[in-house]
């Protein structure tokens, strides 16, 4: 007798309907049917999530909708508010390159109350790096979720340690030698000043995720590694084998300095008190805002030699900007913000699938590792 899913099927209509029945039953007990209800619409700025991402989120029970109508974006409040409070998202992702205007508890309360957790794709874990975005206790007081997949981590470290390279083989001077057919190559190779970086000792400040990562990626090419950060990491100086050092000691004892450390909490950090005791180190900055290196005092370490060669990311107000490239492009390589931020396709995907898991966690009512402490 043929069967329909394991059921008779005996071509009475009535019969039919019986087995058809059976069969709805025992999948209602396995199928859960989501409802309206059941699904987390989260809004989105900035860059589009790639169609895989998408699929994903709906089978979590994810919509991802942008803010914006068409995915233009959203700058100003009144038409932010508009939009939440048509869409009364119950989740809210902040992503590069338009992160949307300053999400303020006011703001959310546009959602109608629906909004239950906001994202941040950043490069950090500490809460007051994200001041400038979001209104933390505003959210809080409301019982948002804050979190933060750090997902451009990997990316800004493989820069920072990119430029170190190119600042310490003194590539910059070789490919303006070329650029000029050659002429003077040996006096341009003479101003880099190739020093090379195996065995050499490289100062970390800021041991956050893009911390770690350039201690990883440096110990890789064969250099030390000290630290300085305003918490102490016994385990991952036991872990990375790596030292701790107070900030004017580490300027004193490193060849290179790499930056990393959130601009709103640190902004003037590398002042002439830590500069002062340097010896001639290069200096890599690529935090996309660079103010957490004190304009003067840098352009006083360069005059002076002990900064040799610095590599900046993001703009320093003027009249600085313009005084640091008039020292030339063999001692300074200047660089637009977020440069360094543009993540690899790895990254991208290994970002969105934590953003992902972030979403699942949250749906199960288990803290997610991105939460903001």
């Amino acid at each position: 007798m043929p069967t329909c899913c394991g059921s008779p099927w005996t071509g009475r209509p009535e019969s039919n309907a019986a087995a058809v029945t059976q069969v709805s039953t025992a999948q209602a007990r396995r199928v859960t049917v989501r409802t309206v209800s059941d699904v987390l619409r989260v809004c989105y700025t900035g860059d589009p999530p790639p169609g895989w991402v998408l699929e994903q989120a709906t089978t979590l029970g994810v919509e991802l909708v942008p803010l914006g109508p068409g995915g233009a974006p959203v700058t100003g409040v009144e038409e932010a508010a508009e939009r939440l409070a048509l869409l009364r998202p119950g989740g809210y992702l902040m992503n590069h390159p338009n992160y949307g205007p300053h999400l303020s508890g006011e703001l959310a309360d546009a959602a109608g109350g629906s909004l239950r957790i906001v994202t941040y794709v950043g490069a950090t874990r500490e809460l007051g790096a994200y001041e400038q975005f979001f209104d933390a206790a505003g959210l809080r007081a409301r019982n948002v979720t804050l979190t933060a997949p750090c997902g451009p981590s990997l990316a800004v470290a493989e820069s920072a340690l990119t430029l170190l390279l190119a600042l310490e083989l003194g590539l910059v001077p070789a490919h303006l030698a070329a650029r000029d057919g050659h002429a003077g190559y040996e006096q341009g190779v003479a101003i880099g000043a190739r020093r090379g970086v195996v065995g050499s000792t490289l100062g970390v400040i800021g041991l956050g995720q893009v911390g770690q990562r350039v201690s990883q990626l440096a110990l890789g090419c064969g250099m030390r590694v000290c630290y300085y950060s305003r918490t102490r990491r016994p385990d991952l100086e036991d872990t990375l084998g790596i030292e701790y050092q107070e900030l004017p000691d580490l300027a004193a004892r490193a060849n290179h300095l790499s930056v990393h450390t959130p601009i709103i909490t640190t902004r003037g950090l590398v002042g002439s008190d830590v500069l002062s005791s340097a010896g001639g180190i290069t200096l890599v900055n690529n935090t996309a805002d660079p103010r957490i290196v004190d304009p003067a005092a840098l352009l006083d370490a360069l005059r002076s030699g002990r900064v040799r060669r610095v590599a900046v990311e993001g703009y320093y107000p003027q009249p600085h900007h313009g005084e640091l490239q008039g020292l030339g492009d063999e001692r300074v390589v200047m660089l637009p913000p977020y440069t360094s931020w543009g993540n690899s396709p790895r990254e991208q995907e290994r970002t969105w699938r934590q953003q992902l898991e972030t979403y699942r966690a949250f749906l199960a009512g288990r803290r997610s590792r991105d939460e903001l402490a």
